[in-house]
């Protein structure tokens, strides 16, 4: 055989040749299926293990599932999904890529728990609404996101991406009836083998009343989980409501560039490692409330310091020149019924949902409902 000029005896070529397939064995795949729909390997369990009445179900699509149910919080608050396997070496690859259909309704929470032979770690993710119900989204979860453990607590503890071995779905504390259709789940080495730009946020046309009910809603449903010891849930929903209300078309000026202020002021914090980031947005949505409500905002000394400064108030600039908006109770029938934690005291609030996260936000939110 003939390399470069020069014959090479048959062996020494053949062994290049096994060589060189043994290597390309060996190569990775940019990215590995973690959910893989079609294996049948998928068991929903609910929260009527510990005495509730949540439900879930599944149902596979040509394009994924559709997990869906209803959130009772009466003795539970959850549903979930979860899919075991032969462990798998992940350490080389960088995180999960997450692809999910956008709501029609409103934005909801999603927790994705990653397990290996020791440990059950989650990272909390919110799925964007879309009017039209038409577009998917996507979402990246780095490891390091993976630090909060459902039930029990762990500190310091880490998940081992050299030997996961199961993949979990839940639908916690946000009550009411669910469904998210779940397309792919996949380990990825890098965000460049994802193919769009993560998170994925629609562009929609919404009115200040969009925006209002948006935020009621939102804040509505986040403080259920924040009450729930679930901040990342909360930070997650709040951070998606923001992002949406940043990029879309028609809200007032002073509104956008409050979201803009806030999405800016949070962008280095993840919501399952930080709290400050829950902090910023709801400041950021108090201040758009009071402008709706022609009032002044809350003062600053109602927020802990991860939110403090003027940037708010200076985002929104001349206050007036924001439309005044009615609150059409939508935000409030979202947590209908509620239990809200306030400062360690139990209360049943079901017209008081911005009540909670904590004795900062308890003047702010007894202010914007004027209670």
């Amino acid at each position: 055989t003939m390399h470069n000029g020069a014959f090479i005896p048959w062996r020494s070529s053949t062994f290049l040749i096994f060589l060189s397939a043994c290597l390309c064995s060996t190569v990775r795949s940019d990215k590995v299926d973690l959910a893989d729909w079609s294996s049948n390997s998928w068991s929903v369990t609910v929260d009527g293990v510990m005495g509730g009445k949540s439900s879930g179900r599944l149902e596979k699509t040509t394009s994924g599932v559709v997990f869906s149910g209803s959130i009772s919080l009466d003795g539970g608050g959850f549903s979930s999904i979860r899919r075991s396997f032969s462990a798998k070496n992940l350490a080389s690859y960088a995180g999960l890529w997450v692809e999910v259909d956008m709501m029609i309704t409103q934005t909801v929470g999603v927790t994705i728990q990653l397990e290996d032979s020791n440990t059950r770690l989650a990272a909390a993710f919110a799925v964007p609404q879309d009017k039209q119900g038409t577009m998917t989204s996507s979402v990246f979860l780095p490891w390091s996101s993976f630090a909060k453990q459902i039930r029990g607590r762990c500190n310091n503890c880490n998940i081992d991406p050299s030997a996961i071995d199961a993949v979990a779905v839940y639908i916690l504390y946000q009550p009411g009836p669910f469904a998210v259709t779940l397309r792919n789940i996949y380990a990825v080495q890098s965000t460049a083998d994802i193919p769009v730009v993560t998170p994925v946020i629609p562009i929609m046309a919404m009115t200040d009343s969009d925006v209002r009910d948006m935020i009621e809603t939102s804040i509505a449903r986040g403080t259920i989980a924040w009450n729930k010891g679930q901040p990342e849930i909360c930070g997650a929903i709040y951070e998606c409501t923001m992002w949406t209300i940043r990029k879309a078309s028609g809200p007032a000026e002073g509104v956008q560039s409050v979201a803009v202020a806030a999405t800016d002021m949070a962008k280095p914090f993840d919501v399952n490692l930080n709290e400050a980031p829950a902090w910023i947005y709801r400041r950021g949505f108090d201040t758009i409330l009071s402008a709706y409500n022609g009032v002044a905002p809350p003062r600053e000394s109602n927020y802990p310091a991860e939110a403090a400064g003027t940037w708010a108030v200076l985002a929104m600039g001349r206050a007036e020149a924001v439309p005044r908006t009615n609150s059409t109770g939508a935000g409030m029938a979202a947590s209908t019924s509620a239990e809200i934690s306030i400062s360690g005291s139990t209360s049943t609030a079901p017209h008081t949902p911005l009540l909670g996260m904590g004795v900062y936000a308890l003047a702010a939110c007894a202010w914007a409902f004027g209670v």
